[in-house]
């Protein structure tokens, strides 16, 4: 799983330590998104911890609201740019990162994420005062199996919201889409992970289901900048 913390404005920042334990359980891309004077930044690739490191370290002194970092650990797609997170949504007005395994059914997820193909054939289709409210995720999981997934979206405006926020934990701070995020503590602790296909929807629920998608049908392939 891919590890998602939120820094509010004002908290501490990670220590480099905890920075590149993080990197190390995590190594298939990072990437960071921020606040800055009403626009959203998003900076990726970075396939080394010691850049990363630095990005990081220079978001921190030009941000004016919440940053945003994503550790990714890879389970569909292949590891370049593309699927790295962030991904930029309404046109670069909002920024989304993804922990967890979003369904998708119909198409070979080897060259493209699960979460490229929700954001293309779901969030992108949203408007930005959409994406940035709750009640769109309640009715996104009410539709989809999205399951025990954590998202996290951003807005210019400095707006976060996070998907399956009780999933994570508060500490220091900073919202921590993983209790666990070193290997050491990995070793001990033990971690019950919640595939989505154990999750059933609630009554409520129209039954959509996962999100049919295929690559080759794929006329945009567009790349994520």
């Amino acid at each position: 799983m891919c590890l998602i913390v939120v820094q509010p404005k004002g908290s501490a920042p990670m220590g480099e330590t905890e920075f590149r334990q993080a990197f190390e359980c995590h190594s298939d891309g990072g990437g960071i998104m921020f606040a800055e004077n009403g626009r959203l930044q998003i900076w990726k690739p970075f396939w080394k911890a010691g850049k990363f490191l630095r990005a990081y370290r220079q978001a921190l002194r030009v941000a004016t609201g919440p940053i945003v970092l994503h550790f990714r650990y890879a389970t569909h797609g292949a590891k370049n740019a593309l699927n790295t997170h962030p991904h930029p949504l309404a046109g670069g007005r909002v920024g989304v990162v993804h922990n967890g395994i979003l369904p998708v059914t119909g198409g070979d997820t080897k060259e493209v994420s699960d979460t490229v193909v929700w954001c293309r054939s779901v969030f992108d289709k949203e408007a930005p005062e959409t994406l940035l409210s709750q009640a769109y995720e309640y009715s996104v999981r009410e539709n989809y199996l999205v399951g025990s997934n954590k998202l996290v979206f951003l807005g210019g405006n400095g707006r976060v919201v996070i998907w399956g926020e009780t999933g994570g934990w508060w500490n220091d701070g900073k919202w921590f889409s993983n209790r666990v995020h070193s290997w050491k503590a990995q070793a001990a602790q033990a971690i019950t992970l919640w595939d989505y296909e154990g999750w059933k929807p609630s009554k409520f629920s129209s039954g959509f289901g996962p999100v049919s998608y295929s690559w080759e049908k794929d006329e945009t392939k567009r790349e994520v900048l």
